[in-house]
């Protein structure tokens, strides 16, 4: 969930509201890498913990 609200905030906003929420257009996509890595991470996590093996862990 935090990483789908965090792409949405993220994306979601008009170049005028990125104004205030960064000096400059660019440093939003760090951000946006975060919060892509978490829904990945709980995407891979639901998969594993669905049948916990070890082919599954790697």
């Amino acid at each position: 969930m935090i990483g789908i609200c965090g792409l949405l905030f993220l994306l979601g906003l008009s170049p005028s509201q990125l104004k205030t929420r960064f000096l400059h257009s660019p440093e939003r996509w760090p951000y946006v890498l975060v919060f892509i890595g978490l829904l990945l991470t709980a995407f891979g996590s639901s998969y594993y913990h669905l049948s916990p093996n070890n082919a599954r862990l790697v």
